[in-house]
């Protein structure tokens, strides 16, 4: 992933630990690899929040969407 960002217990006192945000970045055009695509699915299955994003907006409701349902 382009971003990756550690998150504190505190934003997650569902979760009972911390975790991590991953953010693969790509253009209009963009595609995932196979192997991008692996990653983030096993980062997912470990329980971290993972999404590919191709504008700014795409990010923020990310985001805003992992910390609104927790």
């Amino acid at each position: 992933p382009d971003i990756e960002v550690a998150v504190p217990l505190t934003y997650f006192p569902k979760n009972k630990r911390p975790a991590m945000l991953f953010i693969e970045l790509k253009s209009d055009k963009g595609r995932l690899r196979k192997n991008q695509q692996e990653v983030l699915e096993k980062l997912s299955l470990c329980g971290h929040y993972c999404c590919v994003a191709y504008s700014l907006q795409d990010v923020e409701d990310f985001i805003k969407g992992i910390f609104d349902d927790n």
